[in-house]
C-alpha cells in the first residue's frame, strides 16, 4: 500500500510542475483511472489486469511528458520508479511461486552426459590425445565448420571438461583428470 502512496504522491509532483495543459488533462485523467482501478482491485483482487493496463498507459504518458519536458525529469524517473514498483509487485501476487533453491551436486560425469553429438567425440577426441592443438581437432573434425570445431571447445572449456594452454602462439587443449 505504501508503494501506491508513493506513486500517487510523485504522480502528483509531476503534475503540479507541468506547465502544458494538454499533458496536465492526460495525466490527470489517468491518475484518476489508476486511483478508480487501484481501489478495485483491492476491493476484488481479480482485476489485476486491469491495474497492470493503466500502468502501462501511465509509463506511456510519463514518457511522452520526459521527451517534452526535460525541466522535471527527476520527478518524472522517481514517479516510474514506483510505478514499476508497483508492477512488479502485482506481477509477484498473480504469480505466487512456491520453489525451494536447492543446489545440485555437480558431477563431472554428469557433465559429459550432456555433451553429445560434435561435443561429445570432440571430448573424446581429446581424452585418446593429450595436449592437442587445435588445429589438429580442427582438421579431425573437417566436415564441421571450423567456427562450430571452435565453439565447442569454448563450450567444452566453460564446463570446465578440458583445460587450454598457449605454447608460441599455439593453442593446447588436454582433457581434465576425472
Amino acid at each position: 500500500m505504501s508503494v501506491f502512496a508513493d506513486s500517487l504522491l510523485s504522480l502528483s509532483k509531476v503534475l503540479a510542475r507541468l506547465s502544458d495543459q494538454f499533458y496536465v488533462s492526460k495525466l490527470d485523467e489517468k491518475i484518476k483511472r489508476y486511483i478508480d482501478i487501484q481501489i478495485s482491485v483491492l476491493a476484488d483482487s481479480g482485476k489485476n489486469n486491469s491495474l497492470i493496463h493503466i500502468l502501462n498507459e501511465l509509463i506511456d504518458c510519463l514518457d511522452f511528458i520526459e521527451h517534452d519536458q526535460a525541466d522535471i525529469k527527476e520527478e518524472i524517473l522517481n514517479a516510474k520508479k514506483y510505478i514499476l514498483q508497483l508492477k512488479v509487485d502485482v506481477y509477484r501476487s498473480n504469480n505466487p511461486k512456491n520453489t525451494k533453491t536447492t543446489s545440485r551436486p555437480s558431477t563431472r560425469s554428469a557433465n559429459t552426459e550432456l555433451f553429445k553429438g560434435n561435443k561429445g567425440k570432440i571430448l573424446d577426441f581429446i581424452k585418446k590425445n593429450r595436449n592437442v592443438r587445435s588445429k589438429d581437432v580442427v582438421d579431425e573434425f573437417n566436415l564441421l565448420p571450423k567456427r562450430t570445431v571452435i565453439r565447442n571447445l569454448k563450450e567444452l572449456l566453460s564446463a570446465g571438461l578440458i583445460s587450454k594452454m598457449n605454447e608460441n602462439r599455439a593453442v593446447f587443449y588436454s582433457s581434465r583428470p576425472d
